[in-house]
């Protein structure tokens, strides 16, 4: 079930019946009718006959070649990227209503200050951009970008821009008025002096905004163009500034050129992780869209979530030095934490990502991000090259250091990694299966099975369930007569508490009012296919579908108690008194069966 949400459920519900899902949907695909539903190719996958249906009396989408499916709201949060939050707020203003929180207030003052804040920030950044296009102010900062080969195309996508060698720039154009030097400093455009005067905090600086997903300027960083500006005060010491955490920047939470490159990681179905702008923008000239950066902070669980809404195919592509080995190595805890699987590719030498893309070129580097080792073959190679595996101790060191990694993986892929580097050790398979399972302390057999075990209705329960969301007259009855506990699925169960409860309160049920109650991908996808379902049942089929829900009820309950009993016969010894019981259960089961 949904977590508490933070606005109202008038407001989501309002929301939800003034937006027009084929409105909203249009804007980013090509929709043709199709009887009395929409169709498009669908943008979450490839493919070239349409399978991506829009439902507008329902107001659902569901795509029959993926699988996903929603309401607008799950719609805006997988095109976009967006929390369902930030899903509603952009709705609500775009069909003009008024948000409230779930206390029935008003918007506080904290979310007005972050909205004004974000157009500051955006200001500034339109600001910055226009020093860099004006001939007389940005011209060094223009000519350095051409000599890195980052052109205006990259320039105009980015919103690259330029601090003058200026104290009062951007303070004496945004600070004039009322907070405005206040603002400035809460998002560390300013400084403050021990004077008590604020100053520009960017001078001389190359600046790249720092956008979220939903093209919001959350942040800056700054560049300095030559070894000649790290001369002079504390703050222009370092070759990047960027913006400190604010009401609106946790630079933990977002990755930099996410906003430009979603649609081409979608197109590619993976997502190249780097670790600086340049490298960024260096790979988007040569004609790589599917590439974001980290903001100069190890990767963390929030950046994976972001990955996450767009791909399950990470490859990271950080510099080929040491230090940039050691960040590909730790990000795999990350990734496994967060249920993704890494791909690694380390450029020959010691090159960084610019300065090899330069030098192979945009094709031949796609090719082989696509071809990424996965992780575990880039630990264990790298791993061999650290250690001596000719000798006892070197071979010691390599298992300590690839086996808890290893320990991370599913039965299949441990299986196979781990006869790759028991061959690359020259030690029997059986010893390093060994290690790990010591290494793990348990079985994971269990877990596996459970995992790739995909998801089975009971076919009564199932159709239950599609009758009393797709007929009134049938939930109605269903409210009355049936009782939950039939049902053995427990989200099966909790949508059909769902509608009844809704029935008896006399409120309308609606497929996309129910989806926003669960979170989970597999139950948003089922309850999105039934607005492309229509049970046809008349009263005598809905009869017998509840009689054999309550036999099946009748026929697990029997089976409990046999099960429970005979297990204490056992115990006793009574081995008359057993195949007795064996005989009742027999009798019992048929009755439940029976037609």
């Amino acid at each position: 079930m949904g977590s508490k949400r933070y606005y109202s459920q008038g407001v989501i519900d309002e929301v939800r019946d003034k937006a027009d899902i084929v409105q909203v949907i249009s804007e980013y695909l090509t929709l043709r009718p199709a009887g009395q539903n929409f169709k498009a190719l669908c943008p979450f996958h490839k493919e070239k006959t349409p399978s991506f249906m829009v439902n507008p009396s329902r107001q659902m989408f569901r795509c029959f070649g993926c699988g996903e499916g929603g309401n607008v709201f799950t719609f805006l949060m997988k095109i976009d990227g967006l929390t369902f939050g930030q899903a509603v707020r952009a709705l609500a203003t775009r069909y003009g209503v008024p948000l409230r929180t779930e206390d029935g207030e008003k918007i506080d003052e904290t979310a007005r200050l972050r909205q004004a804040l974000l157009d500051l920030n955006r200001k500034v950044a339109a600001h910055f951009q226009r020093n860099l296009i004006d001939g007389e102010v940005g011209s060094l900062a223009l000519e350095y970008l051409k000599e890195r080969g980052v052109g205006d195309d990259a320039i105009r996508t980015f919103g690259i821009g330029y601090a003058k060698e200026s104290w009062d720039d951007v303070c004496g154009k945004f600070g004039k008025k009322g907070s405005g030097l206040e603002l400035l400093e809460t998002v560390g455009l300013a400084s403050k002096g021990k004077q008590g005067s604020s100053y520009d905090r960017f001078r001389g600086r190359i600046i790249f905004p720092i956008v979220d997903v939903a093209g919001n300027v959350r942040g800056f960083g700054g560049r300095v163009l030559s070894s000649a500006h790290l001369e002079g005060e504390k703050d222009r010491g370092a070759k990047y500034l960027n913006s400190p955490e604010s009401l609106v920047y946790h630079k933990g939470r977002t990755l930099y050129g996410l906003h430009q490159a979603r649609d081409a990681v979608r197109s590619e179905g993976f997502v190249v992780l780097v670790e600086g702008y340049m490298d960024v923008i260096a790979l988007f000239e040569a004609g790589i869209r599917n590439v974001v950066a980290t903001c100069g902070t190890a990767l963390t669980p929030q950046q994976c979530g972001l990955i996450k809404r767009y791909t399950e195919r990470p490859v990271v592509f950080f510099d080929a030095d040491r230090a940039g080995t050691s960040a590909s190595l730790r990000s795999f805890d990350v990734f496994s934490r967060e249920g993704l699987r890494p791909r690694v590719f380390k450029a020959p030498g010691e090159d960084d990502p610019d300065d090899y893309v330069k030098r192979v070129g945009g094709e031949k580097l796609l090719e082989a991000l696509r071809q990424a080792p996965a992780f575990p073959e880039f630990l264990i190679k790298e791993t061999l090259r650290e250690f001596d595996v000719g000798t006892v101790d070197g071979k010691l060191s390599a298992l300590k250091e690839v086996l808890p990694s290893l320990s991370r993986l599913t039965l299949v892929e441990s299986n196979h990694y781990v006869r790759m580097l028991a061959d690359e050790l020259s030690v029997d398979q059986e010893i390093v299966f060994a290690e790990l399972h010591k290494l793990s302390g348990r079985s994971k057999v269990g877990e596996e099975i459970q995992v790739l075990k995909e998801r089975q209705f009971i076919a009564e329960e199932r159709d239950l369930v599609r009758m009393i969301v797709t007929h009134n007259e049938a939930l109605r009855t269903a409210s009355e007569s049936v009782e939950p506990s039939l049902i053995t699925s427990d989200f099966l169960r909790e949508l059909v508490e769902c509608c009844f409860s809704a029935c008896r309160s006399g409120k309308e049920v609606t497929l996309s009012g129910l989806l926003d109650k669960f979170e989970g991908d597999s139950e948003r996808s089922f309850i999105a296919q039934l607005a492309f379902c229509e049970s046809v049942i008349d009263g005598s089929g809905f009869s017998r579908l509840v009689d054999k829900l309550r036999r099946n009820a009748l026929a697990r309950r029997a089976n409990e108690m046999h099960k429970e009993y005979l297990s204490s016969l056992k115990g006793e010894g009574d081995m008359v008194g057993e195949s007795e019981l064996e005989r009742e259960f027999v009798e019992m089961k048929r009755s439940a069966v029976a037609d």
